[in-house]
């Protein structure tokens, strides 16, 4: 499933909170339907080129989104 953010969100501070609240939300909804689901942003799809086990910035393919998904779900 994706979810897809429009607008400037190069810059975190730019989200409203109800932009926000109604993103975890549906985070949080989805969770409980799709108890094995991965959630991440396009650049934590990018492959790991030199094999440590973690996609690094320079390995990105993709910048968005400017936050890191993981941290915030």
């Amino acid at each position: 499933i994706d979810y897809i953010l429009v607008g400037d969100y190069y810059i975190p501070d730019l989200k409203l909170p109800e932009q926000r609240s109604a993103l975890h939300l549906l985070v949080y909804q989805l969770l409980q339907q799709f108890r094995n689901a991965r959630v991440c942003g396009h650049r934590d799809l990018s492959p790991d080129l030199d094999g440590d086990g973690k996609v690094e910035p320079w390995e990105w393919v993709k910048q968005c989104p400017c936050f890191e998904v993981s941290k915030e779900f």
